[in-house]
């Protein structure tokens, strides 16, 4: 396959966030992100990450392996971020799972220990949607401030 192009053009936020709602279905695993996020592997923000000489697509994959943890980091609420680093496999534990596994690890922690766990399915339908979006935001900004 052919290295996916620099994005010529700055893609809107919604659909920076619909990229990054497809890295849930797998996580950051390599086939997963170089099939299905090309937009997100033609971010200035996450080229910049890139630190082979020559641009493969497996480098580019692990340039946003190396870029999410840090936009990460930089979403506002804690337990967005909790959420976010499990269902996007950020924790090397996570990567095997199921989406539905990671899901499920998701509602253990997000809201702390001795809390009543949340299950997977709220974290799917309610509080993923509204990280991803927080995420979006950051990977946005991102991208902006790496293209001026």
């Amino acid at each position: 396959m052919a290295v996916p192009p620099r994005l010529e053009e700055l893609p809107k936020e919604r659909t920076i966030r619909k990229q990054l709602g497809t890295l849930c279905t797998y996580g950051l695993q390599p086939f997963w992100v170089i099939d299905s996020c090309k937009i997100l592997l033609g971010l200035d923000c996450v080229r910049d990450h890139h630190t082979d000489g020559e641009l493969t697509e497996e480098g580019l994959a692990e340039a946003l392996t190396a870029y999410l943890p840090q936009a990460v980091e930089r979403v506002e609420k804690r337990q967005h971020r909790i959420l976010l680093e499990i269902v996007l496999g950020l924790e090397p534990d996570m990567l095997g799972k199921t989406a539905k596994e990671r899901r499920a690890e998701a509602g253990q922690r997000f809201r702390g220990p001795g809390s009543k766990a949340v299950t997977f399915g709220c974290i799917r339908q309610h509080h993923e949607p509204r990280a991803l979006d927080a995420l979006a935001a950051v990977v946005y900004a991102d991208e902006c401030a790496a293209r001026n």
